[in-house]
């Protein structure tokens, strides 16, 4: 029997959002999204004193208002996580659920070319394989972690079609669960989501997720290197984001604008382009 919440709203789930859990050395442009292993075993030791159990994505919906549950989410499937994450997950009796770009495991994280961490190691296929049959949940992040809202609606097909049946051939498991890489979607993606036979997909978010908000946007908690072991059950039960959180929460809109000229110049530029052919 999971204990019941007394301070946070029954109508709130926390969905945690982690990446890297590592003593590798970031670049400053990646440095918030990875956790120190020490830092990660403070926020489970934290969270366990709280009285949290852990779930898995898939089962969000069916978990009662009543138990006292919180997610943790882990994208793009770095090395580190099968080295530190999940060891320490499962010394405490705690589960995860890792998205994973299926095109990039075995190998490094080449979409980070932008963050000079383009050879961030990656979970090999026998890491997979591992966290599965210890009891943790894979899921999607899409083929090659591309911009799913800005993608052809066949690109959009193939990216969540083809990576849910690599993942599934791979894991002999199910894979129920997405989340969009960058969190960008829309309701184009979201139906096609839907269609490819995914019951949930994740978003990144600033804060805790609503129940009853559609399952195909689950907002999660993003989790950096700022928030120390003590802060995070705090953090939960107050829904409060941190000071790095509320700059990318209020930054959102000027970087869609952003993506939106980027898209617009590369179109003018590849109609130039066969215009000169």
């Amino acid at each position: 029997m999971l204990p019941d919440d007394p301070q946070r709203s029954p109508n709130l789930v926390p969905v945690l959002l982690y990446h890297d859990v590592t003593r590798t050395p970031a670049t400053r442009a990646f440095r918030r999204f990875v956790i120190p292993p020490t830092l990660f075993a403070e926020h489970l030791a934290a969270l366990r004193e709280a009285g949290y159990a852990t779930g898995r994505v898939s089962e969000l919906s069916s978990t009662p208002r009543t138990q006292q549950v919180v997610f943790v989410t882990f994208d793009d499937g770095f090395a580190g996580i099968v080295e530190h994450a999940l060891p320490a997950l499962a010394g405490q009796g705690m589960t995860a659920t890792l998205y994973l770009p299926s095109a990039f495991v075995g190998g490094r994280a080449a979409w980070l070319a932008p963050e000079g961490e383009s050879g961030r190691l990656l979970l090999s296929w026998s890491d997979v394989q591992d966290a599965v049959a210890s009891g943790f949940e894979i899921g999607s992040h899409g083929q090659r972690h591309l911009e799913l809202d800005m993608l052809s609606s066949s690109r959009l097909q193939r990216e969540l079609v083809g990576s849910k049946r690599v993942l599934e051939d791979k894991t002999s498991s199910a894979v129920g669960s997405l989340a969009y890489p960058f969190g960008y979607n829309d309701n184009r993606v979201r139906s096609a989501t839907r269609a490819a036979g995914y019951g949930t997909a994740c978003e990144v978010g600033w804060g805790l997720h609503p129940r009853g908000r559609d399952s195909y946007r689950i907002r999660r908690f993003l989790v950096g290197p700022d928030v120390a072991g003590d802060r995070l059950a705090a953090l939960l039960a107050e829904d409060r984001p941190t000071a790095s959180q509320l700059v990318r929460r209020y930054s959102g809109p000027a970087w869609r604008l952003a993506r939106r000229t980027r898209s617009s110049y590369a179109s003018c530029q590849q109609t130039r382009t066969r215009r000169h052919d």
